[in-house]
């Protein structure tokens, strides 16, 4: 029963800590994907922010996407932080005990490739929500009409009808890509922090909510940093449904936009991954902490 309850503990506040991350996040992942699918348009983040502004909105421009982002989030954290708990207790058996830094990175990568299943269609729906603006002003200057904006629902008929299920896992080897070694460095940089931020004599349990939110934030850059020009070919694939090889398409986007054409974007990336992590690994701890206080 124990075990039981403990799965609930670490699924449930995997769960609010998504959540969290998305309510702080989702604008600056929206300004993101636009400047990674569509450089052109984008030369800059803030030009991107006021386009998209005056364009779209605050709802439906900076938080477009933001339902599928809700549930893929909530889904994604609330599966990787119940296997990266069960992933550390393997881990350290069969590293014959102990819990060094590389071993909780370790059960964070394999608990990032299980959660990944999960969260690659509505990674899709996400994106294609996302850009969905700039692929319909594509569509209106090939046509000369533009076509309505369509919500979460009528775009995953559309997925559905026009691509099978399959449409819904585009890009998902790039994604497994991103994810395993990503959140090898995520928790690593996680659990590192908050080991430098713990005064001796003290338990990392123990840290304060300011500790944690910055640890958390340094993880979230240690996860993007190296893994960007990933994310960047990823989006790509997912808004534009291309069906490439990875080093393909990765070339395509340096022939056409240079090297730095694998990192537009990177600053809203950079913001929303301290901020949105902060949140996400400080409301992680807290209901973990309130688990805690109820089981004992």
């Amino acid at each position: 029963m124990r075990h039981l309850w403990e799965s609930l503990q670490y699924f449930t506040a995997g769960a609010v800590g998504g959540g969290g991350l998305v309510v702080a996040g989702q604008p600056f992942d929206t300004i993101k994907v636009k400047m990674q699918t569509f450089p052109d348009q984008f030369h800059s983040s803030v030009r991107c922010l006021l386009v998209t502004l005056r364009r779209e909105g605050v709802l439906r421009g900076l938080y477009a996407g933001s339902v599928p982002s809700f549930y893929a989030n909530m889904t994604e954290n609330a599966v990787l932080f119940l296997c990266y708990e069960h992933c550390k207790k393997l881990v350290s058996r069969l590293c014959s005990g102990g819990d060094a830094v590389w071993q909780r990175a370790f059960a964070g990568a394999i608990a990032s490739g299980i959660s990944a299943m999960f969260l690659c269609p509505f990674e899709v729906l996400k994106c294609r929500l996302q850009g969905q603006q700039q692929l319909l002003e594509r569509a209106a200057q090939l046509r000369g009409t533009v076509p309505a904006k369509t919500g979460a629902v009528s775009m995953l008929r559309n997925i559905m009808a026009t691509e099978g299920i399959g449409g819904l896992y585009h890009g998902l080897s790039l994604l497994m890509l991103r994810e395993v070694p990503g959140y090898f460095f995520f928790f690593g940089g996680y659990e590192g922090s908050r080991q430098l931020f713990t005064p001796k004599n003290k338990r990392v349990e123990d840290l304060g909510p300011l500790p944690v939110f910055i640890a958390g934030g340094i993880a979230g850059v240690c996860f993007w940093l190296p893994m960007y020009p990933t994310d960047v070919v990823k989006s790509k694939a997912q808004v534009e449904g291309v069906k490439y090889p990875f080093l393909r398409t990765a070339q395509e986007i340096v022939h056409a936009e240079g090297v730095m054409g694998l990192y537009h974007g990177v600053m809203p990336c950079l913001v929303r991954a301290f901020i949105g992590n902060a949140v996400l690994l400080l409301g992680y701890e807290l209901v973990n902490k309130l688990f805690c206080r109820l089981i004992n």
